[in-house]
């Protein structure tokens, strides 16, 4: 049986021009095995996102007890595992983050360009790790 933190629920891209989500997040404890946070976000349009899960940058802002090394997981509505990522530097995109770069080196981010769908973002602790972590969707432009 899954057991999830927190399980939300987001259009990125709305029904009307004038209504658009640019940012999705929420933030939950991590635990081991099944235990992990999850946010799942729905793309009307293909659209290129930023996924991230922090943990240690959380720090600054009053979070404790922080997952010291989340691994990012993006799974599309097939189940099928679409990016995978621990440590957001080793991401062939890394480079496109800009400005919504982790401050940390163990955090996790990935720049996807994705079709329309429905998507779910993943975070579990590295090493069976357990604590507080953010995960968030960002949209960005290609």
């Amino acid at each position: 049986m899954r057991r999830t933190i927190t399980t939300i629920a987001a259009l990125l891209m709305a029904a009307t021009a004038f209504s658009q989500v640019e940012n999705i997040s929420t933030r939950g404890r991590v635990g081991i095995f099944d235990d992990v946070l999850i946010a799942g976000f729905i793309l009307k349009t293909p659209t290129t996102v930023v996924v991230r899960a922090l943990g240690p940058s959380l720090i600054p802002f009053g979070v404790t007890d922080t997952l010291p090394d989340p691994i990012l997981a993006v799974y599309n509505g097939n189940d099928d595992l679409i990016a995978l990522n621990d440590d957001w530097q080793t991401d062939f995109n890394a480079s496109k983050l800009g400005v919504l770069a982790p401050s940390n080196e163990f955090e996790s981010a990935m720049v996807l360009t994705l079709p329309a769908g429905h998507y779910t973002a993943i975070v579990c602790g590295y090493s069976m790790t357990e604590g507080k972590a953010l995960v968030e969707v960002y949209e960005v432009s290609p």
